[in-house]
């Protein structure tokens, strides 16, 4: 996390021309994403994912990320709210934190909504198209809206 943190950091403070301690600093990142992030991904895809698809399968809740996703969405929701209703109540020009902290929370609830709705789009809502009539379908979308 330290060094996602740092990356966010880099490129929040980026100066029209990189110096090159910047240069070397970005170098670091990309050896970071290519040789620690990406295999320790390919890792749980391999060792850790088959592991929990059976302890899930036998004790969990196979839905419990999604459901997650909900948790840390309802947070993002909050924070984009409380930017835009100060932006919007306010009088006087916009200081560029304000600005830039509103453009992150939307970039940030973009791109957690836009990864949850993949993940029902290719993850979960396939199963109901294969293995539920359309009146089941119907039902599970009226409970669902109708909370």
């Amino acid at each position: 996390m330290k060094n996602l943190k740092a990356i966010v950091r880099r490129a929040d403070t980026l100066p029209s021309r990189p110096g090159g301690s910047v240069r070397q600093a970005l170098k670091r990142d990309i050896e970071f994403l290519r040789t620690d992030l990406v295999p320790h991904a390919e890792g749980e895809e391999i060792g850790l994912y088959p592991v929990a698809d059976k302890l899930i399968r036998k004790y969990g809740r196979p839905t419990a990320t999604m459901s997650r996703d909900h948790v840390y969405l309802k947070r993002k929701i909050a924070t984009y709210c409380r930017l835009a209703g100060k932006i919007a109540s306010a009088k006087r020009s916009l200081p560029a934190a304000t600005r830039t902290a509103f453009w992150k929370a939307a970039i940030r609830l973009e791109f957690l909504l836009s990864v949850h709705l993949e993940a029902e789009e290719k993850d979960l809502l396939p199963y109901f198209d294969k293995y539920l009539s359309q009146k089941e379908v119907n039902a599970v979308i009226e409970k669902m809206h109708g909370h």
